[in-house]
């Protein structure tokens, strides 16, 4: 057995060095060339600069448009945000509190909360003892695998 196993892995390994060639760096380091940059010519578009009709139209400014002017109230809006926020009464317009009151999630007494998160020890005891069967299952099949290889492999070796 150990002798074709030996024999097998030479052969692989005779193999894997026939058909894979080293790849191998270059030793004439002098004679190699750089890569030349070569740099496109930009073309500078400067006709918008020449072009005295675009940079010399004047329109006339109307009255109204001069009477305008760009400033604005001194007040900050971020103490008007924060006022009409804390100004108006609480609503029980939160989706999540409204369907915990309705649902009378949080008004029972906190004994009786207590009691649903205790497990049942039949139910721990029952899936302790699943387990135990599925583990026992499992051992057994692999004592049977490994005795099926056995006697496999012992009648290859008395052919």
């Amino acid at each position: 057995m150990r002798g074709k196993i030996l024999f097998l892995l030479t052969s692989i390994f005779s193999v894997m060095m026939m058909l894979g060639s080293p790849i191998l760096a270059g030793t004439d380091i002098n004679e190699l060339v750089p890569n030349d940059y070569q740099e496109n010519k930009f073309k500078k578009n400067s006709d918008l600069i020449h072009d005295r009709s675009s940079t010399n139209q004047k329109i006339k400014i109307p009255d109204e448009q001069k009477s305008l002017t760009f400033k604005g109230r001194p007040s900050n809006g971020l103490n008007e945000l924060k006022d009409k926020i804390f100004y108006s009464e609480e609503k029980d317009t939160n989706t999540i509190k409204a369907k915990a009151v309705n649902l009378k999630l949080f008004s029972q007494s906190e004994s009786a909360r207590l009691g649903g998160l205790e497990e049942d020890s039949q139910s721990s005891s029952s899936l302790s003892l699943l387990i135990a069967v599925f583990v026992g299952i499992c051992v057994l099949l692999l004592i049977a695998v490994i005795i099926i290889w056995n006697r496999t492999a012992q009648r290859k070796q008395g052919l």
